[in-house]
């Protein structure tokens, strides 16, 4: 099939062109400097936030209502292409807001999208699947069909990490036919890249590498290169896994050229880390040592990097929660005093009437039995009102006091997964150099010059671990998520060893005798032997289960 090829580039020059013509207050200039920092996140993530910036300030100027929900739109995707999620989710939630007050589905809809591709990047994805139904039913209604194509390519994509196969591929087969039917090049080589993913998964490297070589194409045609590069990473991974390895070093250091330019570190980790593997297979030990070390301190970074933004995000929620209670609050507050004033005008109109009834003397004693009537209706009916009131203020605060244990829940959750991955990268760390230290204790170099490279290769990876210091990390992670578990294990066995401690917390946390043998340095077997020891010294039967019997030091009641 030919598609009809239209790159960022001509876009761009063709919309600046455009925007020449018209006057700055003018609202198609409005529409043009939106449209372009649309056209520009995936080439220069901060041009599109100036862009979008500049659009704002021009459309509030000239209050131009649809332009600057665009323009919010325009810069939270800005700032979700650079990694920046709480104001990216900021943004898009206050453009989203703004379409909504215009009654504009279609505005409403591509922002939920793209809220939800941030909670996609954040692994949020019981709620990016959420955002994305949303979204989908929207575009379905308004039979806006490249919007559904790429909404549907997304949920692809989420229900791949999750290891759904059958489900992302019925997704991303319907997103590619209706891509296709379109001509959406954009569109068609995403598809490709995430349908090549799922096959690269299930290590079905012939077809993963066939959808991989025509995203490229695509990717490359039409000037994306953030998504060029993620191809290229890709089709190292698949032509590492066909053992096809110079190959696979070409496409991965094209890869990484690419991801330094743009500083696309996320893509530059991924791709050290094929890289590495490539030159451990290929048995050149200095260069796979080399890459595993850049990947190990970029991946540091990286994580680093979302712990604090997931964090930022958290706060960011919290605040916005507490406007809208204090928002509503408000309102009420501003309700009742509307009611008074109605109230006191009443009040005044029936006075003002008895003063100019008051003509005899019998119309005089009726109007005052009136009014006392009506003021002890009127003031039954605000006691009433004001007693719906308190209830209402109590509900809010029971609203805020389940917010907040939402909260603590919340932060909980994600401590503990903070924990188990830095606890599985610690595992995979100490595997990595295990095997590296047992494939050198393999070689038998034939000349000096060898010899003297391994000796130092030896050297580099027995320095390369730190068990004190590891251990150390772990303990202030593991402490982070279970404060008393230290201390209440050792007040009921103060005869435990300080390796037996270790032993008891990677039980706590559910780890393979695989993984608790990798962070403790020794075999699997030998792991095996340990737990048995420590059966017997917390005196267990045959029929306790040793992770249940650890659980129980997990709380500030236990020993109380």
């Amino acid at each position: 099939m030919a598609y009809v090829l239209q790159g960022p580039s001509e876009k761009i020059d063709s919309l600046h062109s455009l925007l020449m013509r018209y006057d700055e207050t003018d609202e198609a200039y409005v529409d043009l400097l939106n449209q372009l920092g649309f056209e520009y996140w995936t080439v220069s993530a901060s041009q599109a936030e100036e862009y979008g910036r500049t659009a704002l300030e021009v459309a509030d100027s000239i209050e131009y209502a649809e332009g600057a929900a665009f323009a919010y739109r325009v810069m939270g995707v800005a700032h979700w292409a650079r990694g920046s999620y709480s104001q990216g989710l900021s943004l898009l939630f206050e453009g989203r807001d703004r379409y909504l007050a215009l009654a504009d589905t279609l505005g409403m809809a591509n922002c939920t999208m793209n809220i939800a591709l941030i909670y996609t990047d954040q692994r949020d994805y019981a709620r990016a699947l959420d955002y994305l139904a949303h979204a989908l039913e929207a575009f379905e209604a308004l039979d806006a069909r490249d919007r559904v194509a790429t909404t549907l390519t997304k949920m692809g994509s989420v229900y791949t990490e999750q290891g759904q196969y059958e489900k992302a591929f019925s997704e991303l087969m319907r997103a590619l036919q209706l891509h296709e039917k379109g001509q959406f090049l954009y569109g068609i080589a995403e598809v490709n890249n995430r349908v090549a993913l799922l096959f690269e998964r299930q290590d079905e490297h012939t077809l993963a590498l066939e959808y991989a070589e025509r995203s490229l194409v695509l990717s490359e045609q039409i000037g994306d290169k953030e998504g060029t590069a993620n191809n290229l990473e890709l089709l190292g991974k698949i032509l590492l896994g066909r053992g096809e390895y110079a190959k696979a070093k070409d496409y991965l250091l094209k890869g990484e050229q690419i991801a330094l330019e743009l500083g696309a570190n996320k893509v530059l980790r991924d791709i050290y880390h094929v890289l590495r593997d490539v030159f451990f297979e290929e048995q050149n030990y200095p260069q796979a040592y080399g890459y595993f070390v850049k990947y190990t301190n970029l991946k540091d970074e990286v994580f680093n990097e979302e712990v604090s933004i997931q964090m930022a995000n958290l706060q960011t929620e919290r605040e916005l929660a507490v406007q809208q209670k204090e928002l509503d609050v408000t309102r009420m507050e501003r309700d009742m005093s509307t009611a008074s004033a109605q109230y006191s005008q009443t009040l005044q109109i029936v006075f003002g009437v008895g003063l100019l009834l008051v003509v005899t003397f019998s119309i005089l004693v009726i109007l005052f039995l009136r009014v006392q009537l009506r003021r002890k209706q009127t003031l039954l009916v605000k006691n009433a009102e004001l007693s719906q009131t308190k209830a209402s203020l109590q509900t809010v605060e029971l609203e805020n006091a389940q917010l907040k244990a939402s909260e603590l829940q919340r932060e909980l959750d994600y401590k503990n997964r903070e924990l188990t991955a830095y606890t599985l990268n610690f595992a995979q760390k100490n595997q990595l150099i295990e095997d590296l230290r047992d494939q050198l204790a393999q070689l038998q170099p034939s000349d000096a010059n060898q010899q003297k490279q391994v000796k130092q290769l030896r050297s580099m990876v027995n320095n390369t671990r730190n068990v004190d210091r590891d251990w150390e990390d772990f303990r202030l992670h593991f402490e982070n998520v279970h404060p008393h578990f230290f201390r209440q294990l050792k007040a009921a066995h103060p005869d435990l060893s300080n390796g037996e401690q270790k032993l008891c917390s990677l039980i706590r946390l559910n780890l393979s005798m695989k993984e608790t043998a990798a962070i403790l340095g020794i075999s699997p077997n030998s792991v095996k032997t340990a737990r048995y020891r420590l059966r017997n010294k917390l005196k267990l039967e045959t029929q306790d289960n040793l992770m249940d019997y650890l659980m129980q030091y997990d709380s500030e009641t236990v020993g109380m």
